[in-house]
């Protein structure tokens, strides 16, 4: 087992935290808007975070790999399509 495996869930959270920075940043210095971001307390319909600003809103699934990675597709739960 390699290190990218062993820390799997370390990263996850890494870059799901480092991908909020940059939603929330691109927002207040570019767009001069007002973002929120929320988690689900559960996994049900597939989506990781949910982001708002004013009245839209989107609902997203976080995939990552690393470019040399097995898995070179990801799976997109289907609940995301409506």
């Amino acid at each position: 087992m390699d290190h990218h495996s062993t820390h799997a869930s370390y990263r996850e959270r890494l870059i799901e935290h480092l991908f909020i920075g940059e939603l929330l940043k691109h927002a207040w210095l570019v767009r001069d808007r007002r973002l929120e971001i929320a988690r689900p307390e559960v996994d049900n319909s597939g989506y990781d975070l949910i982001a708002e600003e004013r009245t839209l809103m989107r609902h997203l699934q976080l995939k990552a790999s690393k470019l040399d990675a097995r898995t070179a597709r990801q799976n997109v739960h289907t609940a995301l399509g409506s």
